[in-house]
């Protein structure tokens, strides 16, 4: 699961003074902790001007491993407007999204989308979730979060089952892959997936005891 994460009137509201910067971050970060098979991208505008290991300094450093890098920038042709021709730029960020998915995760990942900036998606785009600029995330836009993810924040079964892979393989990152890869003995769905039903559970578990003991499943 990625979230997409712009900065700008959802990490603090837009024209923040120096010292609001990042006033909304520690929500985010709150929710992220407790979400463990979520990782982040960021789409924001502060990609074009800081490098990726900055970009991940802004968070603790419990979580800067998450950041898992930044969508790519369309190029624009800024001479096309001399010529009476509109920017190639309609939807640009939902089209950043999308390329960086074909080229990390897959077109059918879930994902969501945090931003204030509505135009820069299609109408009606089912996994955005629109901040209001002036103020910056809040609880709201992540509840909206977890019901695009499919993420009940009152069920722990997710963030146990993370605990428990994390105990098996090597590193949390091989754990989160893992749990977030189709398995055929899942039906072709992901463990996380799968967990959703009483029955599901039981498989998955089952499925971690096996690799535990030494099974390659």
């Amino acid at each position: 699961m990625i979230a997409f994460l712009d900065f700008d009137g959802v990490l603090h509201p837009v024209r923040s003074t120096v010292d609001q910067l990042f006033c909304r971050l520690h929500l985010f970060q709150d929710w992220l902790r407790n979400r463990p098979s979520v990782d982040v991208v960021i789409s924001s505008s502060w990609r074009e001007c800081h490098p990726l290991d900055e970009l991940r300094s802004f968070f603790d450093g419990d979580l800067q491993s998450r950041v898992l890098g930044a969508t790519p920038q369309i190029k624009r042709d800024e001479w096309a407007q001399w010529d009476g021709e509109p920017m190639p730029t309609r939807f640009e960020r939902q089209r950043e999204i999308l390329q960086w998915l074909n080229r990390n995760e897959g077109p059918c990942s879930s994902w969501v989308a945090l931003d204030d900036q509505a135009w820069l998606f299609p109408p009606h785009e089912p996994r955005l979730v629109r901040c209001d600029g002036s103020i910056g995330l809040t609880s709201s836009n992540l509840d909206d979060a977890d019901r695009i993810l499919g993420w009940s924040a009152t069920d722990p079964v997710a963030y146990e089952l993370e605990a428990a892979a994390k105990d098996i393989f090597e590193s949390a990152d091989e754990a989160r892959a893992w749990l977030q890869r189709t398995h055929p003995m899942l039906g072709s769905r992901t463990p996380i997936q799968a967990a959703a039903s009483p029955g599901g559970l039981k498989r998955v578990q089952s499925i971690l005891q096996a690799i535990k003991h030494g099974g390659s499943l």
